[in-house]
């Protein structure tokens, strides 16, 4: 009798999956294919992992993702995002920077994105969700369901920034089925992180398969940043991702001023040439005036030819010396990395390239910005190998002393799209980068030089050392702008009508969600019951009313 009540509950089951499936097909056909544009009057919800101050780029990318999408489009733009409690800010935020409130990190981050966008204007709304930042996984995690805060009517997009991030311990609804049309976009590449810990493959492919599972059950459709991720459904490879304004504006300068300099040494070059064939004419002048001279007068002749070339010497050299002087370099400094503090940064991998091209060719001096747990460990590492490199901490890649460096190396291969080798390349430096899916965007950029061994990371940085960077076209760097990232973005976040999930796959999407849900259920139970975490009312009630008076100091 208990046999046959089980067999008909998971007959029953499976029959409520397989309508509830059927139904959302239906709809989802009914409603054909979703087009994003830039008109239109619904909602986009952007959801993240990070806010600014934390300048990580969960938290930046999305804020200068709102402020272009308000920019560009007509629909109502939604940001939310993590408040912390202020014991929490002081581990990840700037030294100095706390928000005891939410409005005062709200004022903040509408500040940044407009002096970092460029735009006059940041009209996008600020959601926060209570959150705690966990330093063994330096990750921050929501610690109530954020989907509930949100909106529901009149909702175009709901983009999901690390929807694996969002949802590895929610238990929650499904956004897919809260919203008609919710698109991630993948930042991490963390299962390549995972294969790093103790255990590296069980670790790869345990995270791997969660990450996979949790971007299906919650995602219509994931944009991938590189293709590092694999074996994602319904999934499509574009870079979203643009540069601050103030990038682009350096990289224009530089643009010009490479491309004045050009324009002198070709100009230079010519006048060499007709120097010299100057020089060469008036020889062949001498030469045959020498032939018509009688033979009794050979000598005489000969010796006023020899004076005559001694009295016009000088001056030719002078004339060579004034047109070959060397043009000025755009850039006064040589190579340097900027990065965390991290040994997943690649920071390893460089040293080793470095020491292999210093045996072959010499000692280079490399500075080395950034901060992080890893740091002492790094500084160490570099000082057993006996290499030049010169730790100066944090630094703002975009500041007048970093503009002036000629040649950026980043070795990572993790990152699924690393935004500072995309302000490099934008402020027209020399990038020095291996070849890897995450650098695959890159490779469309002149001023990029690509390597696959140490003989060819010594091939590249000597020439970056030795010659300028080609100037970048205005498409170049148009191609780096937000502006050209969101038009990415509509165009890759649009499903057609045939790209949406069929029965059987809205079934198998529903069978996993049971035991994903039952595994988040437990972890959150028991979490909530060993470390209680705030809420974000509570968090505001025990913040301390400070003035805001960081915001000036976030803008440097």
């Amino acid at each position: 009798m208990l046999v046959r009540l089980l067999s008909l509950a998971v007959r029953c089951g499976v029959c409520a999956f397989t309508l509830s499936s059927a139904k959302r097909v239906v709809c989802n056909r009914k409603r054909g294919a979703a087009l994003l544009g830039k008109g239109g009057a619904g909602k986009i919800i952007i959801v993240t992992t990070a806010a600014i101050p934390w300048r990580t780029g969960t938290a930046v990318n999305p804020a200068l993702r709102a402020a272009q999408l308000a920019a560009d489009t007509e629909h109502e733009v939604v940001l939310v995002v993590p408040f912390v409690p202020v014991e929490d800010q002081r581990l990840i935020f700037p030294e100095g920077v706390t928000c005891s409130t939410p409005q005062q990190q709200e004022a903040i981050i509408k500040a940044w994105a407009r002096e970092h966008s460029g735009l006059q204007e940041t009209d996008f709304t600020v959601l926060f969700y209570a959150a705690r930042y966990f330093p063994a996984s330096r990750c921050i995690f929501a610690t109530e369901d954020v989907c509930r805060l949100l909106p529901q009517e009149q909702v175009s997009l709901v983009l999901l920034e690390e929807p694996e991030h969002l949802n590895w311990y929610r238990a929650g609804s499904r956004w897919s089925n809260q919203f008609s049309h919710v698109v991630g976009v993948l930042h991490t590449h963390y299962s390549g992180y995972a294969a790093d810990l103790p255990g590296g493959p069980i670790n790869k492919a345990a995270v791997g398969l969660v990450c996979r599972v949790v971007c299906r059950l919650h995602c219509h459709k994931v944009l991938q940043l590189s293709l590092l991720a694999r074996g994602l459904t319904r999934s499509a490879v574009v870079n979203v991702h643009g540069v601050s304004a103030k990038f682009i504006t350096a990289g224009e300068k530089k643009a010009a001023l490479l491309r004045w300099q050009q324009q002198q040494r070709h100009l230079q070059a010519l006048e060499q040439q007709h120097q010299q064939q100057d020089q060469d004419q008036l020889q062949h002048k001498h030469h045959h005036q020498q032939q018509q001279q009688q033979q009794k007068h050979f000598d005489c002749v000969l010796q006023h030819s020899n004076d005559q070339q001694k009295q016009q010497q000088p001056q030719q050299v002078e004339l060579v010396a004034a047109c070959g002087q060397p043009v000025q370099s755009a850039f006064s400094k040589g190579a340097y990395f900027l990065g965390k503090a991290l040994w997943d940064k690649g920071h390893g991998d460089m040293m080793a390239l470095l020491q292999d091209h210093e045996a072959k060719h010499g000692q280079v001096p490399v500075d080395v910005y950034g901060s992080g747990p890893d740091l002492a460990a790094i500084e160490a590492e570099a000082a057993r190998r006996g290499l030049a490199l010169s730790f100066k901490g944090q630094a703002d890649h975009c500041c007048p002393a970093l503009q002036e460096y000629k040649v950026f190396i980043n070795c990572c291969k993790k990152d699924v799209l690393a935004t500072a080798t995309a302000e490099a390349v934008a402020m027209n430096k020399w990038a020095l980068l291996p070849h890897a899916p995450c650098n695959a965007f890159f490779a469309q950029f002149p001023n990029v030089l690509l390597f696959s061994n140490a003989a060819g990371f010594s091939a590249a940085l000597c020439r970056a050392l030795e010659e300028e960077p080609p100037a970048l076209s205005a498409q170049h760097l148009r191609e780096l702008s937000w502006a050209a990232a969101t038009e990415r973005l509509l165009a890759a976040a649009s499903i057609q009508a045939q790209e949406w999930p069929g029965a059987a796959a809205q079934l198998w999407d529903d069978c996993l969600w049971v035991p994903y849900r039952l595994f988040a259920l437990l972890f959150i139970g028991a979490r909530n019951a060993f470390a209680p975490a705030p809420k974000l009312q509570q968090q505001q009630q025990c913040g301390a009313q400070e003035p805001l008076l960081q915001v000036q100091q976030l803008m440097v």
